[in-house]
């Protein structure tokens, strides 16, 4: 499955055009524009997200434990942000390569989805609503990887026919 468009340098500068036209309406625009690049690159959206994620109980542990109300060991949340880390560092870079294979489709897609049952577990257990906006995001990114894919699939291209050599038979019609 190809995530990425094989566009022409014309193709590329037109919606560049088209980019760049929408920015002047205002703030609404720049929203547009963000969903538009980041469905364009859906490994870069939730590589960044996770990256981010991952950093702030590294950071501050604190002010993520007063956010999620989860006055767990800080060795739990010191685990998952490395974790995370891992898992957004690999779609940044699977992104900056432009590869959408299966492998990089499947991380995300099974990343995302267990993120999601782990903040339903925890919503479920009375921790913070936090949960809830996240696993919200979490399929947010879910559904860039499917308009995304839905987007920008490229068509195999057709197989060209071969000429036979010369003096050689018509193969059989």
């Amino acid at each position: 499955m190809a995530t990425y468009p094989k566009s022409t340098s014309e193709e590329r500068a037109r919606q560049m055009r088209e980019v760049w036209a929408g920015l002047k309406g205002g703030a609404g625009s720049v929203f547009v524009y963000l969903y538009g690049f980041f469905t364009a690159y859906p490994p870069l959206a939730q590589g960044a997200y996770y990256v981010l994620s991952g950093l702030w109980p590294l950071i501050s542990v604190s002010t993520y434990q007063e956010a999620t109300g989860h006055q767990g060991d800080q060795w739990y949340a010191e685990e998952i942000s490395a974790l995370l880390l891992a898992v957004g560092a690999t779609l940044c870079l699977a992104s900056y390569r432009r590869q959408g294979t299966p492998e990089v489709l499947f991380l995300s897609l099974a990343s995302a989805f267990g993120m999601v049952a782990v903040d339903i577990h925890m919503l479920y257990r009375g921790f913070s609503l936090f949960y809830l906006l996240d696993a919200l995001l979490e399929l947010g990114l879910v559904s860039f990887w499917i308009h995304g894919w839905k987007t920008f699939r490229v068509e195999p291209a057709p197989v060209a026919q071969v000429a036979p050599p010369p003096g050689a038979a018509a193969p059989p019609a």
